[in-house]
């Protein structure tokens, strides 16, 4: 995987620990909303680590950690839907609406210059993960497939936080190239043996992270739920990092509309300048 690994070296000098939930940053939330949700969970966090078994009502944790990552597939999942379902009601429309993070493990269909399919341990999709069920039901051999497009937020959990980071870079490269739209990569990486989360964010500047959110403590519990609030708090398309003067293979360039017929170059990188060079053919006017 050539070009990944390109990525990854320009990512270890351009990695930054930034508070993305601060008032300027791209997860800010209202401080309100985040306290309600907060409160919302109510006793959430004090059975989080306290043992037993997880379900989507009761996420709970080993209290020492995980001794496989596979194990944490579904505990975590709980936890983020948990949040997701504790803000919906006092957050309003955004991009990410209907926000839904699932154990997946399967190969998503694009490679994008890899040589094996890749597999992220959880996706965040709009929605359920019904994406091929119906040839499934048919073929029970057949498992359901996502595109990179459907995939709003990669998650991945190691017992590294430096492949953690190798392998959510990855992931981004992919969410970004099977959408030209986007600015950004929205990522959340997991320590399985120690319960820390990490927020990314990848750019063409490099990674935003945040700082450990050690999922045992109150700060770093109370971290996590404002960066999920802050996901579902985009205001708009524009916000999210979504170029808003194009649609799949329509761009609005001074009012007037154009078709890509085809891409000239495409450099695929994730960091730098990420190049893309296009033939485009006039349609009409915008008429606005």
């Amino acid at each position: 995987m050539k070009a990944p690994i390109k990525d990854y070296s320009k990512l270890k000098t351009a990695t930054y620990y930034v508070d993305m939930t601060n008032e300027d940053g791209i997860l800010h939330a209202d401080p309100r909303t985040v306290e309600v949700v907060i409160n919302k969970l109510g006793t959430t966090f004090q059975t989080l680590t306290s043992g037993g078994d997880s379900s989507a009502t009761d996420p709970r944790f080993p209290v020492n950690g995980f001794l496989h990552r596979a194990q944490s597939y579904k505990p975590l999942a709980h936890l983020l839907n948990k949040i997701i379902d504790a803000a919906n009601q006092y957050v309003p429309q955004s991009p990410l609406s209907g926000l839904r993070f699932h154990p997946f493990g399967e190969e998503v269909k694009e490679t994008y210059g890899s040589h094996k399919p890749l597999k992220p341990d959880l996706v965040g999709i709009i929605g359920e993960l019904s994406t091929g069920t119906e040839e499934v039901a048919e073929d029970p051999a057949k498992k359901p497939s996502l595109s990179w497009e459907q995939i709003e937020v990669n998650v991945e959990s190691k017992g590294s936080i430096r492949d953690v980071v190798r392998q959510s870079g990855t992931y981004a490269r992919c969410c970004v190239l099977s959408n030209r739209r986007r600015f950004f990569s929205l990522g959340i990486g997991f320590h399985y043996e120690k319960v820390e989360a990490y927020v990314f964010s990848f750019h063409p500047a490099g990674l935003s992270s945040s700082h450990p959110l050690r999922l045992g403590t109150r700060e770093g519990f109370n971290g996590l739920v404002s960066h999920i609030v802050g996901m579902l708090s985009f205001k708009d398309e524009a916000a999210y990092g979504l170029d808003p003067t194009r649609f799949q293979d329509i761009f609005c360039i001074n009012n007037r509309y154009y078709e890509n017929v085809r891409i000239l170059h495409d450099r695929g990188t994730l960091v730098g300048r990420s190049t893309v060079v296009y033939s485009l053919q006039g349609m009409y006017t915008c008429g606005f």
